[in-house]
């Protein structure tokens, strides 16, 4: 059997709790619908607005989709994704958008919560530590 084979049979093996699911799934849904948000306002620039920081925002939501994924094949590196996702968007609001830090909080809370989600433990074990770190690739 090989590699690839054994990777998708394991796969089917490991369950996550409907809880860690449910906020996969609310985070990739939300974060599409952040980029397209973004990628509209690009087209209907308000001319306060860095098109470049709106462009980077836009692209950061869609590494959250493509992180949410990730997370969802079993993929630790989703979660270093979201990481690095969060602390770009922490700087573009502060650099770029002149929002107060405080304001931009909200990401680093992010990292947060979705290191507490992915320790609900279903039959004893948590999504985390039935991940792989298996680079970037999706499939």
């Amino acid at each position: 059997m090989n590699a690839e084979a054994n990777c998708t049979m394991h796969d089917e093996l490991r369950q996550r709790h409907g809880c860690v699911t449910f906020w996969l799934w609310l985070v990739l849904l939300i974060n599409a619908g952040v980029t397209l948000q973004y990628l509209v306002s690009l087209v209907d620039a308000d001319p306060q607005l860095p098109v470049a920081a709106v462009a980077l925002l836009a692209l950061l939501g869609a590494c959250n989709v493509y992180a949410a994924l990730l997370l969802m094949r079993w993929n630790k590196s989703g979660f270093y994704l979201f990481i690095v996702s969060s602390l770009v968007a922490l700087a573009v609001n502060t650099t770029m958008l002149d929002l107060h830090p405080v304001q931009s909080v909200s990401s680093l809370v992010g990292i947060a919560i979705w290191w507490g989600v992915l320790q609900i433990r279903h039959d004893g074990r948590s999504a985390w530590s039935q991940m792989a770190c298996r680079g970037l690739r999706l499939f």
